[in-house]
């Protein structure tokens, strides 16, 4: 029987610890949404009830003066502390990236996975460079907003091989006790110094050179 969250289900022998851990994964990302959508949900009402007893009492414009009365003050400060308390908690449990690994520690590790699709987003990012330069030089509405989107794209899939070696490898299968602790650091580290040359740059080389890192951790 394994048990995510306050969800269990019965082990499947034939699922692999890649599926177990993007499941994990993905339902980190639904409880997240879930706490997002009533987080926002509890604001807007709190902000209501704040902004109708402070109308109700004709002292809308002193709640949010510079020097607020002690009245609507004392107001402010109660419907703002469960706010805060809220916000507190879903900084503290909810709000992870979904690409990040548990941390628990879990136990579920599979680095070949993660090179693997670390090697994918480097590929998206050679792919972008490719398209971003036969759009080149092009003026009409569907190129620029098509050059937009591969830029976004190479941003965004730069950003998630940074994001796999600092909260994946760096903090968890990267350690002091190993032989050859300072040569994987000098490995993992050029990989993501790599990928912010890709964000950085429109040159199909540095899409290139990140390939290489990736491949150099193989």
């Amino acid at each position: 029987m394994l048990q995510l969250g306050s969800i269990r289900f019965r082990a499947d022998h034939n699922l692999s610890a890649a599926k177990v851990a993007k499941l994990a994964n993905l339902l980190g990302a639904l409880r997240r949404i879930v706490i997002g959508v009533t987080t926002l949900s509890f604001l807007s009402q709190a902000f209501a009830n704040l902004t109708l007893k402070c109308a109700q009492s004709r002292k809308v414009h002193r709640c949010f003066a510079s020097a607020p009365t002690m009245e609507c003050d004392m107001k402010l400060s109660k419907n703002l502390s469960p706010l805060a308390v809220l916000i507190a908690l879903v900084l503290v449990l909810g709000v992870q990236s979904a690409q990040a690994h548990c941390q628990v520690p879990c136990g579920i590790f599979d680095d070949n996975a993660r090179v693997k699709a670390m090697m994918e987003d480097a590929v998206t990012v050679d792919k972008a460079t490719t398209e971003m330069a036969e759009l080149q030089g092009k003026t009409d509405p569907q190129s620029v907003n098509q050059t937009v989107r591969w830029v976004m794209n190479k941003e965004s899939h730069a950003q998630k091989i940074i994001s796999t070696i600092s909260d994946y490898f760096l903090t968890q299968r990267v350690k002091p006790s190993q032989e050859d602790y300072v040569e994987r650091l000098k490995k993992h580290h050029a990989v993501m110094l790599a990928a912010m040359k890709a964000k950085q740059h429109a040159d199909k080389k540095h899409a290139e050179a990140l390939m290489a890192e990736i491949t150099a951790l193989a």
